[in-house]
C-alpha cells in the first residue's frame, strides 16, 4: 500500500495489517525542509518524527521509502542528511528517482532547471556507496532492497511479465496485449470485463514489445537471458539485435556472459542513451 507520512498512524497501520496488507511504500521524497517546500510536499518534520515512531513500533515490518534527488537546490550535505535520517528508519526498500519535468507542469511553467548532468550522477553514486554500506543491494536501476525484500509487484514489470491492474484506470499487460481500464467509475462497473476477452484491442507491435522488453530488463542488474526473449518471442535474438548489442558492448555500455545480457555500471549511468541507441537502430 502506498501512503504519505501524513497518512499514518497507529490506526491506520493495524487496519492495513488486518486486511493482511504486508508492505509499505512511503512517499517522503527528501528529510530537508526546504526541499519538499520545493516539491510541493506537505509532510513536515513533525510528522516524519510521528511516523517514524508509529514505523518503529508497526505491526508491517516491510517498509519502502521514495526518494527523490537532483533537485535544482540539492546538495551533497542534503542528500547526507536524508541519507542518514534514513537509518533511523526500519527501512527494508529504498526507491530513489531523479527529478524530471513534464510538460504543461507548474515546473516547467516556472522554467526551473535540472541540476547538472555531472552533479546528478555524483548523487547518484553517493546513493548507491551509501546504500551499499548499509546492506542494501542495487538490484535495479532506481531500487535497493535488504536481503529477501526486493520488490516483487515491481520486478513483474522489469521482467516483462503478465500482470492485470484492477479498478478504474489500471493498466494491464497480458502478451502480445496492452489495455487501459475506463477512468470513470461509473463505467468501470457498467463493463469491467478486460478489453482483450471481449476481442476489443489488436495486439501490440513485436517491434514496439521487443524494445519494452530491453528497456525493461536491462534496468535490472542481472538483466536478461536469452532464452527468457525466446521464450517470450518464440524465437531467438535477430542478427541485427546482437549487432547492436556489440556495438553497445563495445562502447563497454553492456556486458554479455553466455546468454546473459546486463548493463555494465557505465550503462546504468547512462542508460537512457542505451535505451535511445536501441530504439533507433532497431
Amino acid at each position: 500500500m502506498e501512503c504519505n507520512p501524513e497518512d499514518i498512524s497507529k490506526e491506520m497501520l493495524s487496519m492495513a495489517s488486518s486486511f493482511n496488507i504486508n508492505r509499505l511504500s512511503i512517499g517522503i521524497q527528501s528529510f530537508n525542509q526546504d526541499e519538499r517546500q520545493f516539491l510541493g510536499r506537505q509532510h513536515n518534520n513533525e510528522n516524519l518524527n510521528q511516523c517514524l515512531e508509529f514505523l518503529i513500533h508497526s505491526p508491517i515490518k516491510n517498509i519502502n521509502i521514495d526518494l527523490i534527488y537532483g533537485l535544482p537546490i540539492s546538495t551533497l550535505s542534503h542528500l547526507t542528511k536524508t541519507l542518514n535520517t534514513l537509518k533511523n528508519y526500519p527501512t527494508t526498500h529504498v526507491s530513489t528517482y531523479a527529478l524530471s519535468i513534464e510538460n504543461g507542469t507548474q515546473f516547467e511553467k516556472q522554467k526551473i532547471s535540472l541540476l547538472d548532468n555531472e552533479k546528478e550522477a555524483e548523487h547518484y553514486q553517493y546513493i548507491k556507496e551509501t546504500l551499499d554500506q548499509e546492506n542494501f543491494e542495487h538490484y535495479e536501476i532506481a531500487a535497493f532492497a535488504k536481503a529477501g525484500h526486493q520488490c516483487i509487484h515491481n520486478l513483474s514489470y522489469w521482467n516483462f511479465e503478465d500482470y492485470i491492474g484492477l479498478g478504474p484506470s489500471a493498466h494491464s499487460f497480458l502478451f502480445p496485449y496492452r489495455f487501459k481500464n475506463p477512468s470513470s467509475l461509473s463505467k468501470y462497473i457498467k463493463n469491467p470485463t478486460p478489453q482483450w476477452k471481449d476481442k476489443k484491442i489488436s495486439p501490440c507491435n513485436k517491434k514496439n514489445l521487443s524494445l519494452e522488453f530491453f528497456c525493461s530488463t536491462l534496468r535490472l542488474k542481472k538483466g536478461f537471458n536469452m532464452d527468457d526473449y525466446k521464450q517470450r518471442f518464440n524465437e531467438t535474438l535477430s542478427p541485427k539485435i546482437r549487432d547492436i548489442l556489440n556495438s553497445l558492448q563495445s562502447q563497454k555500455l553492456i556486458k554479455q556472459c553466455k546468454k546473459d545480457i546486463s548493463c555494465t555500471k557505465k550503462g546504468h549511468l547512462l542508460l537512457n542513451d542505451v535505451l535511445l541507441y536501441l530504439t533507433e537502430n532497431t
